[in-house]
Order: C-alpha cells, then structure tokens, then sequence
C-alpha cells in the first residue's frame, strides 16, 4: 500500500474560532491505483492533498488520525525526511501551471534543477534526463522545448510541463489537484492520456483531485465522494457509474449530463464552515431527506465490503 489515510480529522483557525474542514477521513492507494477523489469547490479536497505533504499553513492543526506513506508516517517525520519525500517520492500537480512555473526561467532549466539539487547530478547529464522526461510527456521536440520559457507554450503545454517535473524523479505517488479545469477539450485528452500511460508503464500511484465525473470515468479506478470535510460514498469505478448509492453521488452524476441523461442540478450550495448543518450534512440538500437524517449523523454502511456508504437509506 502507497498511501493510507487513516481518521483524519483537520481544523482551521477562522474569527469563529477552530472549525472542522477534515473529519475523520479514511482512504488507501495500492501501487499503481489512480483514485479520484470527488466533491465540489469547499468540501475539503485540496486541504486534503496539502496534508498529504504536510504544506498546510499554520492556520491548520491536525486534531487526530494518520496519513502514511509506504508505512511511514507523514505527521511524524522530522524535516529532513520531508524534503527527501517531496518531490522525489511524492510530487503535485496543480490546476494553473503559471502559477507553478517560474515565468523568467527557461523551462529546461527548471526541470533539470529538480536532477541537481535532489540528486546531485552534474548539469549536463540533468539536461539530458529533463530532455527524456519531456519526451516521454508528449513534446515532438523536447530540446526545443528545453530552451523555452512558459510563455511560449499553450496551456496544455505547460501542463505537460509540470508533468514531466512531477515523473523526473522517479516518485511512487503523484497528486494531482484539478490538473484540467483550465484547458480546453483537445488538451484535456491530452493530458488524461499521458497521466494513464505513466500510470501503466511506471506503476505510479496517483490521487486525482477533481469534481468533474468524465475525467473520473475514463482514468480513475477506486472513487470516493466527498462533502464537507467527509467521505459519503467509495467504490470502484464500474459500480460507482452503475449503482451509485449516496443522494449526493446520485445527485452529482445527474448533475454532469452523463451519457446524454437530462441535466437534474442539484438543489442549494455547500454550506460555509460557520453554518455546517447538524446531523448527516448533506440533509438540507438531499431530496430523499428523513427525520433522523436532521439530528443523527449516519454511519458507514458496507465497510466490509468494495462498496461503502455513509447514508440512513441503506440501514445505517
């Protein structure tokens, strides 16, 4: 096992004091698994995959559980063990390349600084393994590309880009934060092609951060939904898109004009942190609502099982 998340529960200091943004999360990755983690802008996705690599600002505390990394636990190495991690072991991708690449600096030069300075590497050969990562990420003329700068290149392009300085050292998890949301369809393919290929050919394990259901249908293996800081739903990819059985799963597929079925939004927005509803969070919401469903929070049901569930309908 890659990546084990066990209970974890995350806080963040507002004006009204510590609020949950994390509550008792649990999930794994097995070598090799891309798994989609799913839910809409607020519910705890991002904050999640910072903690993953212990980025979180200050404001944040962790109240309880673990998250390890090939058995190591992440919240109790020292420093040192940190910078040996990032990067090398586990690398992010995140949704706006310009944000991430250094707009004055070629891009070869950034991607063959990760070879020095994590590997020791001698300059020349840096520049002839950043020319191979570029290649094996789709450029038709990665020394071209090499001598570039950011502005230069398309969006997916760029994109591409942070994907070869995420695979340049050879790291067992990759995270990948909304890495689509700013391209167009021709480079979202793009991309989602290249992701699939590594997976395969590298065994890299990946957790794909996303509220997009088509991007999860064609690359991810194991799904699990997310709302307000809590895991609803998991199961595996097939099932999910057949059967799924949380309201608010139900609710984001019909919401994602899936397979031509008519558009059915779903009612409401994600609550703020200071007005998070008592009782199963989703209720006010939820369509399928029940008196318990106000005061009770509901508890998993199926752990034993692939399929799990976090909703009264099903016996809870």
């Amino acid at each position: 096992m890659v990546l084990e998340i066990k209970n974890l529960t995350l806080s963040v200091l507002t004006e009204y004091g510590y609020i949950d943004v994390v509550e008792g999360l649990s999930f794994n990755i097995d070598e090799g698994e891309i798994y989609g983690l799913v839910g809409e802008s607020g519910c705890g996705k991002t904050v999640t995959a910072l903690s993953v690599l212990r980025l979180l600002s200050k404001s944040f505390r962790v109240k309880s559980g673990s998250i390890l990394f090939c058995g190591e636990n992440i919240f109790s190495l020292p420093e040192k063990d940190l910078g040996r991690i990032r990067g090398r072991e586990i690398s992010i991708v995140f949704q706006e390349p310009m944000t991430s690449l250094n707009p004055v600096i070629k891009i070869g030069e950034q991607i063959e600084e990760m070879f020095i300075v994590h590997l020791g590497m001698e300059r020349k050969m840096a520049k002839q393994k950043s020319i191979e990562v570029l290649e094996e990420v789709g450029f038709g003329n990665p020394e071209r590309t090499f001598h570039q700068y950011p502005h230069q290149l398309s969006g997916g392009q760029r994109q591409r880009v942070l994907i070869a300085m995420a695979i340049s050292l050879g790291p067992k998890l990759i995270i990948c934060d909304e890495p689509t949301t700013a391209l167009d369809v021709a480079s979202e393919r793009e991309v989602l092609d290249i992701l699939l290929n590594l997976v395969e050919r590298r065994r890299v394990s990946m957790l794909f951060i996303t509220h997009n259901l088509h991007i999860v249908e064609r690359l991810c293996h194991r799904i699990g939904i997310m709302y307000l800081g809590r895991l609803v739903e998991e199961q595996k990819k097939e099932s999910f898109f057949s059967n799924p059985l949380h309201p608010y799963s139900q609710g984001l597929l019909s919401s994602a004009l899936m397979k031509g079925e008519k558009l059915r939004p779903i009612r409401g927005n994600v609550p703020e942190l200071r007005n998070i509803p008592e009782g199963c969070k989703f209720h006010p919401r939820c369509d399928l609502v029940m008196d318990i469903c106000r005061t009770k929070e509901p508890k998993v049901v199926g752990k034993e099982r692939e399929s799990w569930v976090r909703c009264f309908l099903y016996g809870s």
